[in-house]
């Protein structure tokens, strides 16, 4: 239970005007036992010590976050706090989100943070308390239709800057789940290699079955190493990690974490001025392949021919002042074109489920209907035994297939594999399905036209 406050005027403005009246379906049990363990008695008394004895009040109005349960702290004299308690499903110390806020205020608008504690003993529940920001948003989630056409250009500029000094503060190191990584390869793609090379092993401790030409019986007993290589190659060879497309791996210089630039985290003056910027994460730096975002849905191609062009020249005018700022800052970027489809936050975020497993693990089918393109009959059973057959017939021909020190060498061939038309991938899958069954133990297998040695040492030397 909240304690009576004292009667202070309302202000003008506060941050909660904009914050919604409900929370329908969010406000859980979880979330009813944080809301009711904070001390509010102590919330109102620490907020008034660390203003030398201002009176104040904790307004009525709440936020509810994906990560934070939001109270509104005013003062007799107008000022305006945030109180952010950590929901109890959240990770993540706020710590990190003062040491990532405290290193960019003074380039970036970032609000002043005035407490934090990653305990739970003095307020009941971790917490963060910083300056409150009054203003206005966007009045639309797109920036051509939220902010009025005279206040493009300006802002634009502005977002660039953003951009430009969250990569110029930089970081040794980026964290995710509490694990902490010194390159982008190191969290995206070494554990999918290392899982590869860890189901060659298997398939070189079943050799002796393998030699023995009773295909069934192999598959049978490395059916698991079977699943979790066609799973890592899934996984590596989608558009956005393909070694062609990938990013240049960074090491020891990892961007700042910015919140994505969004309509509910970036607070305007009247003349869309940013005033604030909010809704930073709980960690310092981010890797430099997920830093890449386009602001205020810049992102969104749209059908009618002439928003579509305005798009197309907002987002050339955002990155042009990005490199121009970062060009002041003595700061190098190359490789743009790598990084743009890592804008698409829906698909990197698919990318973080499947490594990380949270908040759930994606299914296998989910992830190659967002990632893939292929036919609406190409289901991921049939992609699974185009893949069985080919792993075998590759281990027939190919001595380099069994080396478990690399991996490039599967992945090549699930790349073209995958790229195959429709009806090829139909032909190869249903030869894995009668593969699997035992009907072709004991036969010399061809390999698919994709991987015949002359198709390889063409594309090799190219």
């Amino acid at each position: 239970m909240e304690p009576p406050s004292p009667s202070i005027a309302r202000p003008p403005h506060l941050p909660s005007d904009s914050w919604p009246s409900t929370h329908p379906g969010d406000y859980s049990a979880t979330t009813h036992e944080l809301a009711s363990s904070i001390h509010y008695l102590a919330l109102r008394n620490k907020c008034m010590n660390l203003r030398n004895g201002r009176r104040c009040v904790i307004s009525p109005k709440y936020h509810l976050g994906a990560n934070n349960l939001v109270r509104e702290i005013v003062f007799e004299d107008g000022v305006v706090w945030i109180a952010m308690f950590a929901r109890l499903d959240s990770e993540g110390e706020f710590a990190r989100q003062e040491r990532l806020m405290r290193r960019l205020r003074g380039t970036i608008p970032v609000p002043q943070v005035y407490a934090y504690s990653d305990q739970t003993q003095e307020l009941g529940g971790r917490y963060i308390i910083m300056e409150g920001i009054c203003g206005r948003r966007a009045d639309a989630p797109y920036l051509m239709f939220g902010i009025p056409g005279q206040h493009w250009h300006m802002l634009i500029d502005q977002l660039g800057k953003i951009m430009a000094e969250g990569m110029n503060a930089s970081w040794n190191e980026f964290t995710i789940d509490g694990k902490t990584y010194p390159s982008d390869l190191s969290f995206w793609i070494e554990p999918a290699e290392k899982n590869i090379l860890q189901t060659l092993k298997v398939f070189n401790q079943e050799r002796p079955i393998f030699d023995s030409g009773h295909w069934s019986k192999f598959i049978q007993s490395t059916l698991s190493s079977i699943h979790l290589l066609f799973s890592e190659l899934i996984y590596l060879c989608c558009n956005l990690l393909t070694p062609s497309r990938r990013p240049t791996n960074s090491r020891g210089r990892f961007p700042s974490h910015l919140p994505s630039l969004s309509m509910q985290n970036i607070i305007f003056d009247d003349e869309y001025n940013i005033k604030g910027l909010i809704g930073f994460p709980r960690t310092e730096a981010v890797t430099s392949w997920d830093y890449f975002q386009l602001p205020l849905g810049l992102e969104e191609e749209f059908e009618n021919t002439s928003t579509r062009s305005t798009g197309n020249g907002m987002r050339l005018e955002f990155v042009k002042s990005w490199r121009q700022h970062l060009q002041r800052m003595g700061v190098q970027w190359e490789g743009l074109d790598r990084w743009l489809p890592w804008c698409k936050k829906d698909l990197v975020e698919l990318l973080y489920r499947f490594r990380t497993e949270k908040p759930a693990p994606v299914s296998l089918d989910k992830f190659v209907a967002l990632m893939y393109h292929f036919d609406s009959d190409l289901g991921l059973d049939l992609l699974r035994d185009a893949h069985l057959f080919t792993t075998v017939a590759l281990l027939i021909h190919y001595p380099v297939a069994w080396e478990s020190d690399k991996c490039d060498f599967h992945v090549e061939m699930f790349s073209r594999l995958v790229s195959m038309d429709g009806r090829s991938l139909s032909q190869i899958g249903a030869a894995g399905n009668s593969l699997r069954q035992g009907k072709f133990d004991f036969q010399k297998l061809h390999l698919p036209t994709f991987a015949e040695p002359s198709v390889t040492t063409s594309r090799a030397g190219r």
